[in-house]
C-alpha cells in the first residue's frame, strides 16, 4: 500500500483581526518603552539632576553640575546606554512580534533580532550595574556617604521598563508555543 503525503502543510495563517490586534500591540510595545523613557530623560534634563538608586540617599537629588567631571562622564555613559538598551530591546521585540503576526515565526531573521535584542538587554545591564554604579560609587564617595545602596526607594521608570520587556517576551513565548501546538496538530491530522 503506497499513500503519498504532502509534507509541505503549514499552520493556519491567522485571521486578519489576530494580525491587526497583535501589531497594534507590538508597535505599542516600542511606544511604551519610549515613552516611559522619556518621562525620566525629561524630569534629569528639566531639573538639573541625576536619577539613580543613589538619589534617594542624597538630600536634594545628585545635581549634575555639582559632581565631578569623572562622573559626569560615567553617568552619561551609563544612562545612554541604558535607554539605548531598552529601546533596541523594546524595538526589536516589536519587529519579532511583527514577523510572527504574519506567520513567519522559525526564520533567520526572527533569530538575529532575538540575538540583537539580547545584545541590547546585555547593553542595558553594563550601562545600569556597570557604568551607572561606577557612577554612584564616585559620588558617594564624593560625598562621604558610606552606607546607601538601601534606601528602599528605586528609581521607578528605568526600574519598571524591563518588566515591560519581559512581559511582552513572555507574549511571544507564549504565541510561539500556540503555533506549535497548531501545527502539531496538523501534522498529528497526516498521520
Amino acid at each position: 500500500m503506497n499513500m503519498s503525503m504532502d509534507t509541505n502543510q503549514t499552520a493556519k495563517p491567522p485571521t486578519e483581526k489576530q494580525t491587526k490586534d497583535f501589531n497594534s500591540s507590538t508597535i505599542g510595545v516600542t511606544a511604551l518603552v519610549a515613552l516611559w523613557i522619556s518621562f525620566e530623560i525629561f524630569e534629569m534634563i528639566h531639573n538639573g539632576i541625576v536619577i539613580t538608586r543613589l538619589s534617594p540617599a542624597v538630600e536634594g537629588g545628585i545635581v549634575f553640575a555639582d559632581i565631578p567631571s569623572g562622573a559626569q562622564w560615567l553617568y552619561g555613559i551609563g544612562l545612554a546606554t541604558k535607554y539605548i538598551g531598552l529601546l533596541g530591546t523594546g524595538m526589536t521585540l516589536s519587529m519579532i512580534g511583527w514577523n510572527m503576526s504574519k506567520g513567519r515565526i522559525f526564520t533567520q531573521r526572527n533569530v538575529t533580532l532575538l540575538n540583537f535584542g539580547t545584545g541590547a538587554m546585555f547593553a542595558y545591564f553594563i550601562g545600569r550595574i556597570g557604568f551607572e554604579g561606577l557612577g554612584n560609587n564616585f559620588v558617594a564617595s564624593d560625598l562621604g556617604l558610606e552606607q546607601w545602596w538601601d534606601t528602599g526607594v528605586s528609581t521607578p521608570y528605568s526600574e519598571f521598563t524591563p518588566a515591560l520587556i519581559l512581559l511582552f517576551t513572555l507574549g511571544l513565548a507564549s504565541m510561539l508555543l500556540r503555533r506549535g501546538a497548531r501545527l502539531k496538530e496538523d501534522v498529528d491530522g497526516l498521520v
